[in-house]
């Protein structure tokens, strides 16, 4: 029996109304109102964590199969009783019962996040055999009167799993999402699938049916559309998905299936008749109820009177993990589980299908906790074994029978489901991103709420139109080119789509294998996978020999490669045939050509090349028979395309044809050939007189440029590959691949993190010229200004080159800048978030970004009809600046008065207008925030007038800005800058004099700048509204205080005189419009501030009143 531990980590992966209808309203729908079924009346309750979804638990559809119903067919379930859909339904029963608690996260370092998100995948009820119940969450109150349907089946290696797993919470999706969710249970291990000859052995198959079935019947009294109902399932579950989709594909009732990380093809392989019965009867003589000698009504009998705990205990001892099938599950029936599916077409239906990224994640941390180890290469080729190359030889069944297909790759990593250091996008691991139900503690990231948002939108739009709904998501159908999208891919939302080929290339070598494969062995200690291959010695005869896929390099070397392709017959007793493809390099079509011993036919396997066409899918191998269609001509005839050329790199000898060497030319190799050709027909040895061309280049980066002359799209795999493979195209002169190379993404490591970005990210016009562009040059010029020195004689090697790395910056920051630079929106934290980020972007130049990130508002202002651009100082850049002339304003005088006249009213010129360079070309009038206590204002009063004139003067930094300012104003209006900043003021002419508002055109009172205090402006002085009233020319008609601000003490200054302290406020911050005048007076034009709003303080007594202490 298995350890409680395994096992844990195994499952983890893995109303009265009446029907409504289009016309009718559901705006009085009731939160869990009573809802008539073929099972009774169900009432249900509002969703723990969505109060506005109704949540329906419990709910039978089958009778419980117990007693004489235990092994056989499910019986639907009727009744007339009101039913509590308030809780879940028991949880069928799994191989291990007796523990649920977490693992000892010790003993693999399971992360504490590992933990949650373990104890997240634990049932939520308890475990009896009656357990074929449903759940149902939906929102009929808004959205469609309609509801497309989403059917979950969930996973466990058919032997574990449950759908009361808080992981599974389908009321989330059902909220957000506006369609309905439903789950259910079905029969585990051998109580799902016993492999009795003599019976059923695959009921878990028609428990599931059945479900549907209910679905299909009862939805509509939900709000359901019974014509858009979409099954979708992970691990097993996704396996069950595919099973059921070739078992009823002339009556489906679904509209859209979606496998995640699981198929027919996978390792959920079905055993054979034999294997499965072995086992049936091995557990039946362990049980006391007979053997395969026994009358099998007696059998039944006798097994359905045991125990749930004497069937476990007597189950045969399983060897090696249990994380792949071995026995008790799937077997071939012939009705619903078939020997071959290759030969078989699907349903005609949608299909969504994917895997993750690094699915070995989960099983390397469990065989972990069971002291086994493996290497990385085995769990590259467990991947691709189990997962990626059996996702793609689905998508290409769908495709080849014209059906609508689109395929993913889950690669999102986030620290709140992370399991373990080296678990990455983990088998299950989209599961908490997609249900939105992962973790809180540490809360979820900003781009893993992004991500989950956009994948329960793909998935819902897929469910509402599987044909065409993610075609108008923004989605690639799954096919030639660039379609196969990458989700979460660098922790960003979006549709990043490449060619299939980046993962699929190399499951040319993949086997569409026998039934009893059993993935990794079940030793302590290091092993290997084991895949079925054939020792071509022993007469045929299968063979069991440790392979790895996944470090195979397709057209490196001379070798052999074995291809099977296995066939049984139509009872499923034995193989009907076996044939063995034995496959070289064919140069000449850039596939491989096998022949099948004692036949003509031929049969070529596509490469992952363009111009390489078969009638089937690759990796599904049919008829031997079957002629391919014609190749794509366009190799151009360089050298003889038949003919092998030897190409020594450093110790490795490579075997090319001529047509891959002419794939990619003129280029090193090809001169060198043709030269050779020549040279050997001028002196007769055509035969004999080429010679090997010799390089002493990096081997095993050739390996991929040979892949790529192959047909490959070779993908570059980090920064180092990159500019490996960066630096030998060009030194060979490969055209076609330093084209492909320069539109490749670049590789740049920030933070020592790896980041892969496309070059059009950094060449926007507002971002570029920036740190990337500017430093590495290299990668963003045209391809004949890297090297200008290749083309000398003598030249051996090119330079060297370093990939783009910044370690000193942070990796989390630079990912939330690139989110932005792909145009999605960022939550911003708090203000030091803020600053994190516009720090890194005048790091790396990024001007455009910046100004999109520097704080600002803009609005309407119903008074002045004038949108307006509130910024701070420090944030005014040159270029954004303009000075516009209010409409309806006169000219200015042209000759301007000679007496200061206190009530004259000075010429308006315009206001300070201001647009946000890089980012939005309208300008709107400036309202200027100045802050840090760098202003303070002084009052002159007017004893003949009775008014107070207010004056600005800047301190620090501000005054340096403010005079800044002041001196682009004066550029801007063509004024005269005969007195440099920073060299005059108006009480000297040193030059050592620092920078201040009176040394520009603009100020005519030295470092004091006119201000305005309008009716309009709002003042908060010593934290109290100031009522004080501002005249037209800006003066103040009386300084006065109201009683709530009286008039303070007159104190002595150091000369023993006395000043009144209100007459010099300090600005804590303020807001201002520019306006620029005419000074009559003075014969010049000035820049006045006009208060909008100013906190300020009387003076330094006032701002010690407000001072805090530090312990308060």
């Amino acid at each position: 029996m298995k350890s409680p531990v395994f096992l844990q980590l195994c499952v983890a992966a893995l109303t009265l109304a009446g029907p409504l209808t289009d016309r009718q309203a559901t705006s009085n729908w009731t939160i869990g109102q009573t809802v008539q079924t073929s099972s009774g009346p169900v009432a249900g309750h509002a969703a723990r964590n969505q109060s506005g979804v109704s949540e329906y638990l419990g709910i039978p559809f089958a009778q419980p199969p117990i007693g004489n119903l235990r092994f056989a067919a499910p019986v639907k379930y009727t009744g007339s009783a009101t039913l509590n859909g308030t809780s879940f339904g028991f949880s069928c029963p799994i191989q291990v019962t007796n523990s649920t608690s977490v693992p000892n996260v010790a003993l693999a370092n399971v992360t504490a996040a590992g933990v949650a998100y373990l104890a997240s995948s634990q049932p939520r009820s308890r475990f009896d055999e009656d357990c074929l119940t449903l759940n149902v969450w939906t929102k009929p109150q808004t959205g469609e009167a309609k509801k497309a349907v989403l059917v979950w089946i969930y996973g466990g290696a058919f032997k574990g799993g449950s759908s009361s797993i808080a992981l599974y919470d389908g009321a989330n999706i059902a909220d957000q999402e506006d369609v309905i969710v439903v789950s259910f249970n079905y029969r585990l291990s051998i109580f799902g699938f016993s492999g009795d000859p003599g019976g059923p052995g695959n009921v878990a198959f028609l428990d599931q049916r059945l479900a549907i079935e209910w679905v299909r019947d009862n939805i509509a009294n939900f709000g359901g559309d019974a014509s858009r109902i979409t099954i979708f399932g992970q691990s097993a579950g996704a396996a069950s998905v595919d099973f059921y989709s070739y078992a009823w594909r002339s009556d489906p009732i679904a509209a859209g299936f979606i496998s995640e990380s699981g198929t027919v093809f996978s390792w959920s392989l079905p055993a054979s008749k034999a294997v499965a019965s072995k086992a049936w009867f091995d557990t039946v003589s362990n049980a006391g109820c007979g053997n395969a000698s026994s009358d099998n009504a007696t059998i039944i009998s006798c097994m359905q009177s045991k125990s749930t705990t004497e069937i476990f205990n007597a189950l045969p001892v399983v060897t090696g993990t249990g994380v792949v099938l071995g026995s008790f599950g799937p077997s071939v029936d012939d009705t619903v589980v078939f020997a071959n599916y290759t030969s078989r077409a699907p349903a005609a239906l949608p299909l969504l299908i994917g895997s993750n990224d690094y699915e070995a994640g989960l099983f390397r941390t469990q065989f972990a906790l069971n002291n086994i180890t493996y290497s990385d290469a085995d769990w590259d080729a467990f991947n691709l074994q189990a997962f990626t190359c059996p996702a793609g030889i689905r998508a290409n069944a769908s495709i080849a029978e014209k059906i609508p297909t689109f395929r993913y790759r889950y690669m999102g990593e986030f620290p709140n489901i992370r399991i373990s250091a080296e678990s990455g996008a983990y088998h299950g691991a989209e599961l908490p991103i997609l249900f939105n139900t992962a973790p809180t503690n540490p809360p979820s990231t900003a781009e893993e709420v992004s991500i989950g948002n956009y994948m329960r939108g793909a998935w819902a739009t897929f469910a509402k139109d599987p044909a065409k709904g993610l075609t108008n998501y923004g989605w690639p159908a799954y096919g030639t080119g660039d379609s196969l999208v990458r989700l979460g891919y660098n922790n960003l939302t979006g549709t990043n789509a490449v060619n299939p080929s980046v993962y699929d290339a190399e499951c040319v070598n993949f086997n569409v294998s026998s039934s009893d494969y059993q993935g990794l062995s079940g030793s302590s200690g290091a092993g290997t996978p084991t895949t079925p291959t054939v020792n071509p010695g022993s007469g045929g005869s299968p063979t069991s020999s440790p392979t790895s896929t996944a470090s195979s390099s397709a057209g490196t070397k001379k070798s052999a490669s074995l291809f099977r392709a296995e066939r049984r017959n139509s009872v499923g007793s034995g193989w009907e045939e076996n044939f063995w493809l034995m496959a070289t390099s064919n140069g000449g079509t850039g596939g491989r050509e096998g022949r099948v011993p004692g036949t003509t036919g031929s049969m070529t396997i596509l490469t992952g090349r363009e111009d390489t066409v078969t009638p089937n899918p690759p990796g599904i191998l049919r008829d031997p028979t079957i002629a391919p269609r014609k190749l794509n001509t366009d190799i151009p005839d360089i050298l003889p395309h038949e003919r092998v050329f030897h190409i020594q790199i450093g110790s490795e000898l490579f075997r090319l044809s001529g047509a891959s060497i002419s794939s990619d030319a003129p280029s090193y190799f090809s001169q060198f050939f043709q030269c050779q050709l020549k040279t050997a027909e001028e002196s007769g040895e055509e035969s004999t007189g080429v010679r090997t061309l010799y390089i002493d280049r990096d081997p095993v980066t050739f390996r991929d440029i040979s892949l790529h002359l192959l047909g490959y799209h070779v993908a570059p795999k980090n920064g180092s590959h990159f500019v490996k493979l960066f630096a030998d195209a060009q030194f060979y002169s490969l055209p076609r691949l330093i084209s492909q190379l320069y539109e490749e993404s670049i590789f740049i490591s920030i933070g020592h993190r790896d980041f892969q970005i496309p070059k059009e990210i950094f060449s926007d016009p507002g971002n570029s010229p920036n740190y990337f562009s500017l430093g590495f040059g290299v990668f963003f010029t045209t391809p004949t200004e890297v090297f200008p020195g290749l083309n000398r004689d003598g030249l051996l090697r090119p330079p060297s080159i370093l990939p783009p790395a910044v370690p000193n910056r942070s990796a989390e920051i630079f990912s939330e800048i690139l989110h932005l630079l792909r145009g999605y929106p960022l939550h911003i934290r708090n203000e030091n978030h803020r600053a994190e980020l516009l720090r890194d972007c005048k790091y790396f130049h990024l001007k455009g970004l910046e100004q999109k990130l520097i704080r600002h508002s803009i609005s309407y202002n119903l008074a002045r009809r004038k949108s307006e651009i509130t910024l701070r100082l420090e944030d005014v850049r040159q270029s954004g600046i303009s000075v516009v002339t209010d409409a309806g304003q006169s000219p200015p005088p042209t000759t301007p008065a000679t007496d200061l006249l206190p009530n004259a009213r000075p010429g308006l010129i315009g206001y300070v207008n201001y647009a946000r360079p890089f980012v939005d070309p309208k300008a709107y009038e400036l309202v200027l925030e100045i802050g840090d206590e760098c202003t303070k204002l002084h009052f002159n009063s007017h004893p003949a007038s009775n008014t107070t004139t207010m004056r600005a003067e800047f301190f620090g930094d501000g005054k340096t800005r403010i005079s800044r300012l002041f001196e682009v104003i004066a550029t801007k209006l063509n004024l005269s800058t005969s007195q440099p900043l920073g060299l005059l003021m108006k009480n000297g002419g040193a030059a050592s004099q620092p920078a201040s508002p009176g040394n520009t055109p603009l100020s005519h009172e030295g470092d004091l700048v006119r201000c305005i205090m309008g009716d309009e402006a709002w003042v908060c002085l010593d934290g109290k509204e100031w009522k004080g009233r501002g005249e037209e020319d800006g003066s103040i008609a009386s300084l006065s205080m109201e009683d709530d601000h009286p008039r303070l003490p007159k104190r002595r200054r150091t000369d023993g005189s006395l000043v009144e302290e209100h007459q010099r406020w300090i600005v804590k911050t303020g807001q201002w419009r520019l306006k620029v005048q005419q000074n009559h007076s003075l014969g010049g034009k000035e820049c006045v501030l006009v208060a909008v709003k100013l906190d300020a303080v009387s003076g330094e007594l006032g701002r010690n009143a407000q001072r805090g202490f530090l312990g308060s």
